[in-house]
């Protein structure tokens, strides 16, 4: 039984927001201190795989446990943007952000 919006608790939310941080890490730190490409987006920021999979992997958790839930984030397009309830991903980098023997793909 998917539990609804008006019956989850803020407990609830936190504890799930705990969930995708903690699967979040796991994924991250696999992917530490390796080689790894950079891309630079339109608007001039950073992306890596490693971005793109985290975000995958916390909309598809969310999707999981709350498939009536929106999510907005960085990397993919919106998903049921307009609902109740929506989640924003927001991987956060910080300024001038570089990652030790990466390489970039932009010119």
């Amino acid at each position: 039984m998917t539990p609804s919006t008006t019956a989850v608790t803020a407990q609830e939310f936190i504890d799930f927001s705990q969930e995708l941080a903690e699967a979040s890490r796991a994924l991250i730190r696999s992917r530490f201190r390796r080689n790894i490409d950079i891309e630079m987006k339109p608007d001039n920021t950073p992306v890596t795989p490693t971005d793109l999979e985290v975000e995958t992997l916390i909309r598809n958790m969310i999707a999981d446990r709350y498939p009536d839930h929106g999510v907005i984030g960085e990397e993919h397009p919106a998903s049921a943007a307009t609902a109740e309830c929506v989640w924003v991903i927001d991987l956060s980098t910080a300024p001038g952000h570089s990652s030790p023997g990466a390489r970039s793909s932009a010119p």
